[in-house]
């Protein structure tokens, strides 16, 4: 399976996951301290100019960009494995994988993430 395309993608989604698990698992940690800070009676400006919220929510968000191409690479990865490494046409493709038809064309003419 060494230089598996599809395994790779695989291996990048898994990556993904992990990382927005711990992005989220920091998220967590800031809501409870903002939320500390405020039953102290932190002004909400005090709070996001000096709390941990925005470093952390910016984190998230790159973490979940960074899974949503991994997943855009894997569908994209899959219908091509299916189409050129199977022989499946596209429309055979589109009802396994419960996608349109033209979601699968577009997915397999776009170009590798």
């Amino acid at each position: 399976m060494e230089g598996d395309p599809f395994v790779a993608r695989l291996v990048e989604l898994d990556q993904g996951c992990l990382e927005l698990t711990e992005r989220l698992e920091r998220l967590r940690v800031a809501v409870v301290e903002i939320r500390r800070m405020r039953k102290q009676g932190r002004p909400v400006s005090e709070i996001v100019s000096s709390g941990p919220g925005i470093p952390v929510r910016r984190e998230v968000r790159a973490s979940w960009s960074r899974l949503n191409q991994a997943l855009h690479a894997y569908r994209v990865q899959i219908v091509k494995s299916m189409v050129d490494d199977e022989g499946m046409r596209i429309a055979d493709t589109a009802r396994i994988t419960g996608n349109a038809r033209q979601v699968v064309s577009r997915l397999y003419h776009s170009p590798m993430p």
